[in-house]
């Protein structure tokens, strides 16, 4: 948050959700001291966590990677719209950037995922050989014929989106992931990844890869 405050624009305020797994109170009351209240209007929301806690983990991966996928349920409905941001973030451009770009029709926009950059990278890169060494797997998704998806299809990241709240909500698109995830438990190696990519293949529109920088770039 110090760093999204350090870009914005002086004349831009945040709205600011922050969806709580499970912060302690002291935790709460220290983040709310270390933001500049007149530009921040902070809200922590504490989601009732009974439909993820069924889901898969792994040993560094908790439920609380889940918690996107109810956002748009959880923050308030007269809300339209939101930027969604991971907590590992440095952010080093001025966020109202990114919220000026229009959606386009496009239910997210996102980055390609540069360490799966398509469903299948040894199909849809000409140069996948000398590539290979540098991605960190080849296909996200391994059931996508199943799924009748394009092994051409690109993948993005999770960890930045801008996210048509009011199209989410009307077609009910966190049930139908969190559906997804349990049908599909198997295949879902990157969690709630494997869901945004399966529900909105075809549907998001991408951004500049520097919204997103992996470490692996």
């Amino acid at each position: 948050m110090h760093s999204v405050l350090r870009n914005l624009a002086p004349e831009r305020r945040l709205r600011l959700y922050l969806i709580d797994g499970g912060l302690r109170s002291w935790t709460r009351r220290q983040l709310l001291r270390s933001w500049d209240a007149a530009r921040v209007d902070a809200t922590f929301l504490r989601p009732d966590l009974a439909e993820i806690r069924r889901l898969p983990v792994s040993q560094y991966v908790s439920h609380s990677t889940y918690l996107r996928l109810i956002l748009p349920e959880v923050v308030p409905r007269d809300e339209e719209r939101a930027i969604y941001l991971d907590s590992d973030l440095v952010v080093q451009r001025d966020l109202a950037e990114l919220w000026d770009l229009p959606l386009d029709g496009a239910v997210v926009l996102a980055a390609q995922d540069v360490g799966f950059p398509y469903l299948d990278a040894a199909k849809a890169l000409p140069n996948y050989v000398a590539c290979q060494p540098y991605l960190t797997g080849t296909r996200p998704i391994a059931n996508y014929v199943e799924l009748g998806l394009s092994p051409e299809a690109p993948y993005f990241n999770g960890g930045v989106m801008s996210v048509d709240l009011a199209t989410w909500r009307a077609e009910g698109l966190t049930e139908k992931m969190l559906r997804c995830l349990d049908d599909h438990r198997e295949h879902a190696l990157h969690w709630d990844q494997y869901a945004l990519n399966v529900l909105l293949s075809g549907r998001w529109g991408r951004l500049d890869l520097r919204w997103n920088a992996a470490t692996s770039l």
